[in-house]
């Protein structure tokens, strides 16, 4: 706990916003792709770096790439990398 206490307000409020999404700081698959993409990133994985609430969105950074996207929080599924 005295990791968090050297933190500041913001960052302790950004860093419980993360963790309040279902998806928020989680590794996830993408399952369908907007058409802008043409379904080439159906089954890659991503980490869910925010969620926009007022667009259903989530701002994802892709593994391998580090890509930044938005996506659909529908197209999205949690994938831990252990059962």
């Amino acid at each position: 706990l005295s990791f968090v206490g050297g933190l500041s307000k913001d960052d302790r409020v950004e860093i419980a916003e993360l963790v309040s999404s279902e998806l928020g700081g989680r590794r996830c698959e993408i399952v369908s792709s907007p058409n802008t993409h043409g379904g080439s990133l159906v089954g890659k994985t991503c980490v869910v770096e925010e969620y926009l609430e007022e667009s259903n969105q989530c701002k994802v950074t892709m593994e391998f790439t580090n890509e930044v996207l938005l996506i659909g929080a529908d197209n999205i599924k949690r994938r831990d990398r252990t059962p």
